[in-house]
């Protein structure tokens, strides 16, 4: 049933095939390689090389302990739990449905901290590890004083005990924490929405890099059918976003370097200097580097 709107979707548009080539067929044994360039593909056994490497990696990652490690430890918990309570079809579902996730997950070789996450939902059998903890701790705490006549509050206060440790835990650990107090005007999205909104034509090209969140700070929606730059065919996509700038499609056009470019540099940068012109950049610490971001605006 969840498949049935994006059947119905592309079948309306006559584009089942591509869209059945893009997400399963390129994910599967293209996506992430640079045979993507070339047409070659990847056997299915290197996929679940892959996909076992990836898995282990995103879950050793420290950004991800916060649920990797409840999840580790509540599923060998369940795993090795007595029948009675859990059966072995009970658990070899959980297994599966793991297997199954990971797999839909990393089987496109590519990954980033990030891509674990849904697998977080397994770190719920962590909380039947920890409330199993807790009931034992519970008992450790006979004190009417502090828990109530009847010892009533003892595991709502060891569970809020352990919310605020892992909340800390979290703040701790995550790579991307510090964000959280930053000001608006000193993130360039921000600051290049504000250049971009002030004009008459805010039309946008996000060019060569993932989209970095600036169509959704300025409201804009893509007006080219390439409107960034993903690990599938990056050639030909690159070429195709030359073009758009050959052509001046946008207005404006924002772009990304991975480490800290000159100023110099970017006015010469590439195809873009020839028609468009550096009107802003800026330097921000993004996911452990310096990144350079340049907003450049047609040329008249």
């Amino acid at each position: 049933m969840t498949t049935l709107p994006l059947v119905i979707y592309f079948g309306v548009h006559d584009a089942v095939k591509p869209w059945l080539k893009t997400y399963l067929y390129d994910n599967i044994f293209s996506y992430g390689f640079s045979s993507t360039d070339t047409g070659e593909t990847i056997s299915l056994w290197n996929r679940c090389i892959f996909i076992l490497k990836n898995t282990i990696y995103s879950l050793a990652d420290r950004g991800n302990l916060g649920y990797s490690l409840p999840l580790f430890f509540g599923i060998c918990f369940f795993l090795l739990s007595p029948l009675r309570k859990s059966s072995l079809w009970e658990k070899m579902a959980i297994c599966f449905m793991g297997v199954g996730l990971a797999a839909g997950i990393f089987i496109g070789s590519t990954k980033h901290d990030y891509y674990g996450l849904p697998l977080a939902v397994f770190a719920l059998w962590g909380l039947w590890l920890g409330s199993s903890i807790v009931e034992k701790l519970s008992h450790l705490f006979q004190k009417e004083s502090i828990f109530g006549k009847r010892g009533e509050y003892r595991e709502i206060i060891l569970w809020g005990v352990l919310l605020l440790f892992s909340m800390y835990m979290s703040y701790c650990m995550s790579p991307n924490s510090y964000l959280l107090l930053t000001d608006r005007a000193k993130m360039p999205q921000y600051r290049f929405a504000e250049k971009i909104l002030a004009s008459d034509d805010t039309s946008l090209l996000n060019y060569l890099f993932l989209d970095g969140g600036f169509y959704t700070v300025t409201g804009e929606v893509p007006t080219e059918k390439v409107f960034c730059l993903l690990n599938g065919e990056r050639y030909k996509r690159m070429l195709e976003q030359q073009e758009y700038v050959r052509q001046q499609r946008t207005h404006w056009v924002v772009t990304w370097k991975a480490q800290e470019i000159s100023e110099e540099e970017l006015r010469n940068e590439d195809v873009l200097s020839e028609y468009y012109e550096l009107v802003d950049y800026m330097y921000f610490y993004f996911e452990g580097y310096n990144r350079t971001y340049a907003l450049y605006e047609k040329k008249h």
